[in-house]
């Protein structure tokens, strides 16, 4: 069996120009939020802040190499930091307003969005996950956002959850609205058709 050939690196020539800018940028940065983050307890914002300037970090390394095997595991460690600088922006969120408040202006958002491009609306998700016990013992969670407030539920048989809070409730309804985005991105243009046949 042949072996796949490398995949070409990831290069932009206009960004390669712009490398030294951006190289100092990043470390500015470094410097200017290092303060906040060393602090007894970070702020979401500031956690956020810093993870925004960790992925920068890490896509300016990968534009600084031209091996597609070495951008690989740092464009992993880019997409994680803004993984976390969203969660610490939800529980910035999460900590200025009420959850029904969250509740109702995420599903306000969910039904704008849906009136600007149809897309796929998830609604509930089950779930079997392993827990992290000696014997990774799987329980089954029912994820539900209900459709008229637009609360987040969860249920399950197996363990005991806690109750659904701020951070939370945008938690699971951020992951329901990237599962309809994905599903969206599969379905025939069919599946979007609204005219009666």
């Amino acid at each position: 069996m042949a072996a796949t050939p490398p995949a070409p690196a990831l290069r932009d020539d206009r960004l390669q120009a712009a490398l030294p800018a951006l190289r100092a940028l990043d470390e500015r940065l470094g410097q200017v939020l290092l303060p906040s983050i060393t602090v007894g307890t970070p702020t979401a914002m500031a956690g956020s802040l810093w993870q925004l300037a960790k992925a920068l970090h890490f896509l300016v390394d990968a534009l600084d190499t031209d091996s597609a095997q070495a951008q690989a595991p740092i464009l992993t460690g880019a997409s994680d930091a803004l993984d976390h600088a969203a969660g610490d922006l939800r529980q910035a969120r999460a900590d200025l307003s009420h959850l029904q408040d969250l509740a109702a202006e995420e599903h306000e958002q969910r039904m704008a969005s849906v009136d600007i491009e149809p897309e796929a609306i998830a609604n509930s998700a089950d779930l079997e996950v392993s827990l992290p016990d000696a014997f990774g013992t799987p329980a089954r969670i029912q994820i539900r956002v209900d459709a008229s407030t637009g609360r987040a539920s969860w249920s399950t048989p197996d363990v005991e959850l806690d109750p659904i809070g701020g951070r939370r409730q945008l938690d699971l309804t951020t992951a329901l609205r990237m599962l309809a985005e994905t599903i969206t991105g599969a379905l025939p243009a069919s599946a979007f058709d609204q005219t009666d046949s």
